[in-house]
């Protein structure tokens, strides 16, 4: 490190990268490659391969079937698809609310998968916490009925908006949900979710 250089040597290493960055671009633009950056705040190795992080950490542990939808939302934030992040955001905070649902009223989940059918069979029994309930009425009147639209398009911020929102209610929802018994299933589910945790 100490060692001083001539201008030959410089030269010659300034020539060599100059031949490289020609070749590595040429080949580069032959590439199926992706130039990554930074969402907000997230950082970019967790939404690659750990998406479930946007989420509270009891997401793998009461409600494992949603773990696959929360890391397709990361990924799909990370690669700029934000009207897909939206999708599957919304997909895990339905996945949260049929556990909470059948907690909070005793009953099966009606068959309709839907936010919104969720919410008016809560106020119709008057069940669920009204924090929760106002909450997911907001998410769904902000974010969702106009994703459904097929020409609507979220914007990044408008995704990373419903993230947040979203991440709002599951964390209260989740918290309200019993840790639930110990089984095969649910052993593999949390050694899956903390194997891939960073």
């Amino acid at each position: 490190m100490d060692r001083q250089l001539g201008p030959y040597e410089l030269w010659s290493i300034q020539n060599a990268y100059a031949q490289y960055k020609t070749a590595l671009l040429a080949e580069l633009g032959t590439f199926n490659t992706y130039f990554v950056t930074q969402k907000g705040a997230f950082d970019m190795y967790s939404l690659l391969g750990f998406g479930e992080t946007l989420f509270p950490a009891e997401l793998g542990t009461k409600v494992p079937e949603a773990l696959a939808d929360a890391r397709e939302a990361a990924k799909a934030l990370a690669y700029e698809v934000p009207t897909a992040c939206g999708f599957h955001t919304f997909r895990v905070t339905e996945s949260v609310l049929r556990k909470y649902y059948v907690h909070v009223t005793g009953k099966r989940p009606p068959r309709v998968r839907n936010i919104g059918v969720y919410l008016n069979s809560l106020k119709q029994t008057k069940k669920g916490d009204e924090k929760i309930v106002t909450a997911l009425k907001q998410m769904t009147d902000l974010h969702r009925n106009p994703l459904i639209h097929p020409e609507a398009i979220l914007t990044n911020e408008e995704a990373i908006a419903t993230l947040g929102i979203a991440r709002s209610a599951i964390t209260a929802m989740l918290a309200a949900l019993p840790v639930p018994p110990p089984t095969t299933t649910t052993a593999v589910a949390t050694a899956t979710a903390t194997a891939q945790t960073p």
